[in-house]
């Protein structure tokens, strides 16, 4: 073959799919570091105070209810009350 050197058959081949290779491998360990800590649930979590856990929504213990079961109006009144107290 014509390579223009010998390594460019080895960065036109297989070589270019290790970039590819290193951003799933990343990708993967980004999710499981930030994944909820109970086994076999696949959400992504966030801190659990005085812990050193992650949870999801669903796992965290301050998590009352479903996550989208707050009405418009719940949430337009808890705006108005935050910036009626910082006035």
């Amino acid at each position: 073959m014509n390579e223009s050197g010998p390594y460019d058959g080895f960065w036109s081949g297989f070589g270019s799919d290790l970039g590819e290779a290193t951003l799933v491998a990343g990708a993967l360990a980004l999710f499981r570091h930030h994944s909820c800590h109970v086994r076999g649930c696949a959400r992504l979590g966030r801190p659990v105070d005085g812990t050193p856990y992650l949870a999801c929504p669903k796992h965290h213990p301050a998590h009352q209810g479903q996550k989208r079961g707050v009405s418009q109006t719940t949430i337009h009144t808890a705006h108005q009350q935050r910036h009626s107290s910082t006035a």
